[in-house]
């Protein structure tokens, strides 16, 4: 709270202001420059609701180095708009039905199991280099001509990079052809394209 003004006032009076130290341009040209420079530099190391999950996932110790150092067990958000009220059923943990055709991805339950597997290949920014994606390929003993239509159908905003999902639908295709013989198809149906890739499957 502000002081008693004429108690205040009275104290003023006795203070010799043209007696204060002059002030030093270079503290002060560096005081600015922490609070300008230094600290908002601090400030983005900090985990952020700006953060899009891989980015919190990194600031926190969990990427692909995390399995050389003990990392406290906290939760990471798997989408971006993690604060506030969730949309529909964004929230629920048994995910969305399939009656919900905008949100639901039939291969939910594999990104989950492959999340592992897919930070264990180190990609950057979230990403598998066109190399590591290949790799990952070429182990499944598929044939050329198979492991091109694959790549064709998984890697959807062709960049030529393989994100999380475009990693999980890779290892379907693959799994679809080893395990039960299924041929590959000439598209892929919608329940398996994941939501944050239909926009490119429409262009």
């Amino acid at each position: 709270d502000f002081p008693d003004i004429t108690s205040f006032s009275s104290k003023l009076r006795e203070v010799k202001f043209n007696e204060f130290a002059a002030l030093n341009q270079k503290q002060i040209d560096a005081l600015d420059d922490v609070l300008n420079k230094d600290i908002p530099a601090l400030m983005e190391e900090l985990p952020s609701e700006r953060d899009s999950p891989e980015t919190l996932r990194a600031k926190m110790g969990g990427g692909a180095g995390a399995m050389h150092h003990q990392v406290p067990s906290v939760p990471i958000p798997k989408t971006g708009n993690k604060y506030g009220k969730a949309e529909s059923q964004e929230g629920n943990p048994f995910g969305y039905s399939q009656d919900d055709q905008e949100h639901y991805w039939a291969l939910q339950e594999s990104a989950d199991r492959l999340l592992a597997s897919f930070e264990g290949l180190g990609p950057e920014g979230g990403f598998l280099s066109t190399q590591k994606a290949r790799d990952v390929l070429v182990k499944t003993g598929l044939s050329k001509d198979q492991l091109r239509q694959i790549w064709n159908l998984s890697d959807m905003d062709k960049d030529g990079l393989f994100d999380h999902d475009e990693y999980v639908v890779a290892m379907f295709l693959c799994d679809a052809v080893i395990q039960k013989g299924r041929p590959i198809p000439a598209e892929l149906p919608t329940s398996v394209i994941p939501p944050s890739k239909r926009a490119f499957m429409k262009k």
